[in-house]
């Protein structure tokens, strides 16, 4: 069995798609939108990836905080149907070839877990993401162990692997950003989908990847 690694946000879709699903839960929220619009003005300070990060999180974890994950089905349905009309079709299909084949395919992203198990219900995928903490049925707003995102990312696909698969090898990786560098460094073929803007940074940091740029 091979073992595939996937980035979610601007690998398998075409662009970040997490304002869709913080609009999505706003509007079931709407009260909370002078929250959310403060927690996303405070990023004009910091636009570093982490803080870019920290942000999301925290927006998402304000709009479910003390939900029931049902509560959320009816976003996260209208959420889905969007995102699905920004997938990659070569990468889907890429994903499709290999379950058929019995392979692992592994969606690690710093993208909250409970969205991407909803989009991807349909296949059966391994999915390592941002997880938020319950109180026994109720969202708490908080992540467990903080985003699934860079070394995080790296460290929590290795535990898997170690635990699950009795190594830590990646036959084949795809990303968009250079904040998986530590990921896809795990993978003996490591695929690149980037803009011509990050081109240079990725080839220098990793000069045997494959890239696919992207307009």
């Amino acid at each position: 069995m091979k073992h595939l690694v996937f980035d979610f946000d601007g690998t398998i879709t075409t662009r970040d798609t997490t304002r869709l699903l913080i609009y999505e839960l706003l509007r079931l929220r709407p009260l909370k939108s002078p929250l959310i619009a403060f927690i996303l003005a405070k990023l004009l300070l910091n636009r570093s990836p982490e803080s870019i990060q920290t942000s999301k999180n925290r927006c998402i974890g304000e709009l479910i905080k003390g939900l029931p994950h049902e509560a959320v089905e009816s976003s996260l349905m209208r959420f889905s149907n969007k995102v699905m009309l920004l997938f990659r079709p070569e990468l889907v299909k890429i994903i499709e070839d290999n379950l058929s084949l019995g392979n692992e395919v592994i969606l690690a992203s710093a993208s909250p877990a409970f969205a991407l198990k909803y989009l991807f219900s349909g296949y059966d995928l391994t999915i390592i993401a941002t997880e938020f903490s319950k109180c026994g049925v109720f969202f708490t707003g908080s992540t467990v162990n903080g985003s699934c995102f860079g070394k995080n990312k790296a460290n929590a696909v290795r535990e898997y692997l170690e635990l699950n698969a009795g190594s830590g090898v990646i036959e084949c990786a795809w990303s968009d950003s250079i904040s998986d560098f530590p990921v896809m460094m795990m993978a003996e073929t490591r695929i690149w989908y980037c803009s011509a803007v990050d081109e240079s940074l990725i080839r220098e940091a990793d000069p045997e990847g494959c890239l696919v740029i992207c307009s």
